[in-house]
């Protein structure tokens, strides 16, 4: 899944400093990745993309954040989106983690508007299987490329 000639724009957010460097790892083979360590800096961030028409097509929350969850973040993005009348298939795709596998927990989350969950730790293989069914398919090697070389850049 790409948007006209732009990969996708990942904003990842988990507290854990080793978790995000692996889901910035794994979820980098899919698209751009920015990774943030709290809920508030999310929110900004997606908030700043979104008026600014680049925003996030994936976002990848962790459940349990030491500021806001997950959860509350998910509803404020959908918030946003629903005030700009956004067509729901424009809707940032959204994956929840957590250790949690709790059904009420998982339920919530998918009434508020999650795309789906995985639960850590963190398996590529399963990462690659909820990305295809959810139609986002790994960068091919120009693409990576492209990445990495604006990653030099900076």
């Amino acid at each position: 899944m790409t948007y006209g000639d732009n990969m996708i724009r990942i904003l990842i957010v988990d507290d854990e400093e080793i978790i995000r460097k692996v889901m910035v790892k794994t979820f980098g083979k899919y698209g751009i990745c920015k990774a943030v360590t709290n809920g508030n800096d999310a929110l900004k961030l997606f908030k700043k993309a979104f008026e600014s028409d680049e925003p996030y097509h994936l976002l990848v929350l962790d459940l349990s954040l030491e500021d806001i969850s997950g959860l509350d973040i998910l509803k404020e993005v959908r918030k946003m989106e629903q005030e700009k009348n956004l067509d729901p298939k424009k809707q940032a795709i959204t994956i929840m983690v957590t250790g949690n596998n709790e059904i009420d927990i998982v339920r919530k989350c998918i009434l508020s508007g999650c795309n789906d969950y995985i639960l850590k730790p963190l398996k590529p293989d399963t990462v690659k299987q909820k990305l295809e069914n959810l139609g986002i398919n790994p960068l091919t090697d120009r693409e990576s490329k492209k990445i990495e070389k604006a990653d030099e850049m900076e």
